[in-house]
């Protein structure tokens, strides 16, 4: 587990549960947090609070810190918005953040965001009074959660684009959520019950990004990369807010059980009262979508179509070759699959093995050294998140570049420390800022380009969510390999192998980069250079011809 994405954060949540019962899923709001309230929180949260969360005279402290957070990320959410209206100016189109369906895809993300339990799931497993998980049951859960996940990305992605009721889909996906959310939480005594609920989970995971992303499209005449931006904003709002309510009621909890029982070892078990955080997040994403108004939507725009004047005809084009037939053979989607793969090949283990190897030498700093690489990261992701916002119009494939070579760097200097300073009785210490803080760069940057990139190489084949399917999966098969591969090497040879190892797929991915067209300049097919039937509706329609007709 410890070479797979979160095992090991998962793992010291785990165990601090399965010591300190309940007041354990507070612990969990450490590794949600994100931008300044992470560092800020965080370290607070290492220095000075107890081992295991806030106690109450230490709320409001945090209160304000969030607080100052979120002026920080709504100031950010300004500037890309100002950027975006100035953009919209030149094409002779003004997008603004005032416009209702911004502010409603925006509001839909906030809400989104706090819906999938994450750690908090694993936490509970572990300390609920009813059956303890063992760590490789929990590993099990979310394996197949992982694997469902990479299944279920391109195989969504083409329904999304092949159905008017994009709308309706991120309401099926929250109710997916709440009732994974429900039987994860109120029914723990079967594990096939738990595995069972590992699927409505990994259908929420993937169907509601893909809707949201469509529906960003679809709604966006100009400054496309600016409502993206609005929308990982929301994203990380929505985190802070719903991982900070979810601490706080779960301390709620714990301390309403211990004055009812009278005993602290049984208190801080029961009163699961954080699960209200996730349900009523599936509830409020669902409310917040009539803002999202249906006849804004172009449909055809939404699929990766050119503008129609009737949005809803999706075979305005000859129907002598399917949209899905020409994304397979473009060459830029082909490599943007690759892409993807190698990059997450390189990038995925880093983490993993830097903390297990300082967790070995420095047994008694772990969390504080888990701690310190989620600070460090942050800081990165912030600078490259403003980075992609100004400079993403101006062409992709440099960023792109950007992201590849970082990771490089990134695992070449994190095994020269290994080799030439860990190894030889150097501290930990000294490799973490040059894994994190690149990693922060490449992770940041390649989060806000894959939906981009799916953007560019699917135009005109009513095949968006399809290719942002793909590349997910290619994502996360990368994610898969990289943990296998490079967890067999350490063991086997050495930590300092295993990152050259990754070192090298990274110099594949720069090579896969430096090859890679702009995208941002692929020619739309029409109807005049091209014979293409205009949607991946006809790719839905195999498997589900109802919702295609509609």
């Amino acid at each position: 587990n410890l070479t797979m994405l979160g095992s090991a954060a998962n793992l010291i949540v785990a165990h601090a549960a399965e010591n300190e019962g309940e007041r354990g899923l507070t612990a969990t709001t450490y590794s949600k947090f994100s931008f300044l309230p992470t560092i800020v929180i965080t370290l607070l949260g290492v220095l000075v609070m107890p081992p295991i969360g806030p106690n109450w005279s230490c709320l409001l402290g945090i209160a304000v810190l969030l607080a100052g957070g979120l002026l920080i990320l709504a100031a950010f959410c300004y500037n890309a918005c100002c950027r975006g209206a100035s953009v919209g100016e030149e094409t002779g189109v003004t997008w603004t953040w005032r416009n209702r369906e911004a502010m409603g895809l925006f509001l839909v993300s906030i809400f989104v965001a706090g819906q999938p339990l994450g750690p908090y799931e694993g936490a509970w497993l572990t300390a609920n009074p009813f059956r303890r998980y063992s760590p490789a049951e929990l590993g099990e859960l979310n394996a197949v959660q992982q694997v469902l996940v990479a299944v279920f990305q391109p195989l969504l992605g083409g329904f999304v684009d092949g159905t008017t009721w994009k709308r309706s889909l991120v309401v099926f996906g929250s109710f997916c959520a709440a009732a994974s959310a429900a039987i994860g939480v109120f029914m723990p005594q079967s594990f096939w019950l738990e595995l069972a609920a590992e699927f409505p989970q990994a259908i929420a995971m993937t169907l509601v990004p893909l809707a949201i992303n469509s529906l960003t499209l679809g709604v966006t005449e100009s400054g496309f990369t600016q409502q993206v931006a609005l929308n990982n904003v929301g994203t990380h709002v929505g985190t802070v807010i719903c991982s900070a309510s979810m601490a706080g009621l779960s301390l709620l909890g714990s301390r309403s059980s211990s004055s009812s029982s009278g005993s602290s070892s049984e208190a801080t078990e029961t009163a699961p009262f954080w699960v209200a955080v996730p349900l009523a997040t599936c509830v409020l994403a669902v409310v917040a979508l009539p803002m999202i108004r249906y006849s804004k939507i172009d449909h055809r725009r939404a699929a990766g179509l050119e503008d129609s004047a009737s949005p809803s005809d999706f075979r305005a084009m000859p129907d002598t070759k399917l949209g899905y037939e020409v994304l397979f053979t473009r060459k830029a989607f082909l490599l943007s699959l690759l892409l993807s793969f190698l990059f997450n090949f390189a990038n995925m283990a880093q983490l993993q093995l830097l903390v297990q190897e300082a967790s070995a030498l420095l047994p008694g700093q772990a969390i504080s050294y888990t701690s310190a690489a989620q600070i460090v990261a942050h800081l990165g992701m912030l600078v490259s998140s403003v980075v992609v916002g100004r400079m993403a119009d101006g062409g992709r494939k440099r960023l792109v570049l950007a992201a590849c070579l970082t990771v490089t760097i990134r695992a070449l200097l994190t095994a020269a420390t290994d080799l030439w300073w860990i190894q030889r009785g150097g501290t930990p210490w000294l490799g973490l800022l040059p894994c994190e803080g690149l990693d922060g760069v490449c992770a940041g940057l390649w989060g806000a380009l894959v939906v981009l990139l799916a953007r560019d190489v699917s135009a005109g084949t009513g095949c968006f969510s399809l290719a942002l399917g793909c590349m997910q999966a290619a994502f996360s098969a990368g994610a898969i390999a990289s943990s296998t591969f490079a967890g067999f090497l350490a063991n086997s040879v050495s930590f300092g192998a295993a990152f050259v190892m990754l070192a090298g797929a990274g110099c594949a991915a720069t090579a896969v980069a430096a090859i890679l067209p702009e995208t941002l300049e692929e020619e739309k097919p029409t109807q005049n250079n091209c014979d293409v039937r205009g949607s991946c509706c006809t790719f839905a329609s195999r498997f589900w011809p109802r919702s295609a007709s509609n």
